[in-house]
């Protein structure tokens, strides 16, 4: 029995100092945030990444709405900086729609959407991130019983991958999915 609980306690204890570490640095973050953008404004292009960081750190703490918070305040400020094609917008835009996914969310479809037009214009139409937000897409789709959708960006992902990859790669399988 004393074995066991040790055997527990020493499988237990990194994840623990792991989320301690995380709540220590979501703190320190926040504060250093604040800090920041007291100092220089609201809109600027050094608490852009700041924002991002912040909203990232709450993903581990599994606290999305202050994920997405952080996120949203984020993108308003990239928008504002650099322009709604920015590749900054690129990374912040996955990044909420990370924050966002579930069933049913609509918004997330629109985020990737976003996404899916930058990345287009910055890597073109056949780049294999471009694939990965497809699958991204396809999997918001599904969520929403959008089969069409699903179906469409399957395909696209799909042939992206084949040509990058081969048919035999996972991205392959992952792409073609249950439609077809």
């Amino acid at each position: 029995m004393r074995n066991e609980l040790v055997l527990l306690l020493q499988r237990a204890l990194p994840t623990w100092n792991k989320l301690a570490d995380h709540y220590r640095q979501s703190g320190y973050l926040t504060q250093k945030l604040k800090r920041k953008m007291n100092r220089l404004g609201q809109v600027q292009p050094k608490v852009i990444p700041l924002l991002v960081i912040a909203g990232n750190s709450h993903y581990f703490l599994k606290n999305r709405p202050k994920q997405a918070e952080y996120l949203e305040q984020a993108q308003e400020n990239a928008v504002k900086v650099y322009g709604k094609d920015h590749p900054v917008m690129l990374m912040i835009l996955l990044n909420l729609a990370t924050a966002l996914r579930g069933p049913r969310n609509y918004r997330q479809i629109a985020l990737l959407n976003q996404a899916l037009v930058i990345s287009r214009q910055i890597f073109g139409i056949t780049h294999p991130l471009t694939g990965i937000i497809l699958i991204n897409l396809k999997n918001a789709c599904t969520k929403v019983n959008d089969r069409t959708g699903a179906l469409k960006h399957g395909k696209n992902a799909y042939e992206i991958f084949k040509k990058f990859f081969g048919e035999t790669h996972t991205f392959c399988k992952n792409s073609k999915g249950k439609y077809f």
